[in-house]
């Protein structure tokens, strides 16, 4: 499992055991919540992040309100609650090992306690620096102390969680944008690659301008001058195509001052606030002026940000049927840049919640940092980036 994976799974949980209409004291409840613990262990205990959960899932729900409903199949276990499933690809390690657990409450009950003293020793640790990056400044302690504030459950600023939204702008505020917007870089040698190919390509003027090293004289037009090198790079391409090319691109293409990895250079006090955040069951979203379809392919693996949760800029693509296969072809249709107000309006479209926190870095940020802070029904906070540590 990913930590998301895991986080959306635990989730429904709180949301449903919280409800105080849906509480029973029932003495089985601890064997199902075991249960569902014991297929999520092997992930949480390889993750500091994992373990801070687990503990929140045995000390908050305190083994109450779960029912459970067994499929008959021997691929999957079903534990059915109101509205919600928690479903478990299972394999045959975790069938031998949870199994003979199920008939015996006492060795449940001990592996449970284990499981109990590893998450006392993880809380410790996160209690002590949730944001080791962070400099002991204003920022980080007015972060936290929000967080403290909107997460418990006797504070009258609590929050619920299905309204723990949290937003963040990518280029600048995640990850670096220096001396090019990283989708940038990347159009770029697109189109150098497809030059080398189609001479006739050459002659274009915006191209002829890259290829000489004028990247000013290929964006003279300013936005259509980018739509045009992206219309080059994407020319005929299928999503799934584009989705594998980027995907070998931010594998292998380097930052040509850092020496490292695109994909390597997200800012490591970022990526702590994130996991912070999702720990505390706020669900974040990247929203950026970035093509949404470039940030879905490696946001997961950055970020721990599933691409349905990256909203970005689009144009809307065409279907085809291609031989025995339906695809989307990527064009430049309906073309829709998520910056500036139409981050808001990207929010309401996608979302559909207002967001407690937001996080930007320019003025192409403003209107989604107004919108999170002003006239919001919850308490809200809104923090402009700015990074002076190049190490990190």
């Amino acid at each position: 499992f990913t930590f998301e994976q895991v986080r959306r799974t635990t989730i429904p949980c709180f949301a449903l055991l919280e409800d105080r209409r849906t509480r029973r004291n029932n003495s089985s409840d601890a064997l199902l919540l075991s249960c569902v613990v014991l297929q999520l262990l092997r992930y949480f205990l390889r993750s500091i992040r994992g373990l801070f959960i687990l503990r929140e899932l045995l000390i908050r729900c305190k083994f109450r309100g779960l029912k459970e409903s067994r499929q008959n199949s021997a691929a999957v276990h079903s534990f059915r609650m109101p509205q919600y499933v928690i479903y478990d690809c299972e394999d045959l390690t975790m069938k031998v090992f949870l199994m003979p657990l199920l008939k015996c409450r006492v060795r449940h009950c001990a592996l449970l306690m284990m499981a109990l003293s590893f998450t006392v020793s993880a809380e410790s640790v996160w209690a002590a620096d949730p944001l080791p990056s962070w400099q002991d400044r204003d920022a980080r302690q007015k972060i936290i102390e929000y967080v403290e504030k909107v997460t418990d459950s006797k504070s009258d600023q609590f929050i619920p969680v299905a309204e723990r939204i949290a937003v963040f702008d990518n280029d600048g505020t995640l990850w670096c944008e220096s001396p090019l917007p990283i989708q940038l870089a990347y159009l770029i040698d697109e189109v150098k690659k497809q030059a080398k190919e189609n001479v006739e390509l050459r002659k274009d003027p915006a191209v002829a301008a890259l290829l000489k090293g004028d990247i000013r004289g290929s964006l003279a037009d300013g936005l259509d001058g980018l739509l045009r090198l992206a219309a080059i790079a994407n020319a005929d391409m299928t999503c799934d195509e584009f989705k594998e090319n980027v995907q070998q691109w931010v594998q292998s293409a380097e930052h040509p001052r850092l020496k490292r990895r695109y994909i390597d250079t997200a800012y490591q006090p970022m990526i702590e606030v994130i996991n912070y955040l999702q720990a505390n069951y706020f669900k974040t979203y990247i929203v950026s002026g970035g093509g949404a379809d470039f940030m879905r392919v490696w946001s997961e693996e950055v970020y721990n940000i599933p691409p349905e949760q990256a909203i970005g800029s689009t144009a809307r693509p065409k279907f085809e049927l291609r031989g025995d296969k339906a695809v989307l072809v990527r064009t430049s249709d309906n073309f829709v840049l998520n910056d500036k107000e139409g981050k808001p309006l990207g929010i309401q479209q996608f979302i559909g919640r207002r967001p407690v926190m937001c996080f930007g870095n320019s003025d192409g940020d403003k209107a989604m940092l107004e919108y999170t802070t002003m006239g919001n029904a919850h308490p809200s906070l809104g923090v402009i980036v700015h990074h002076t540590d190049g190490d990190r």
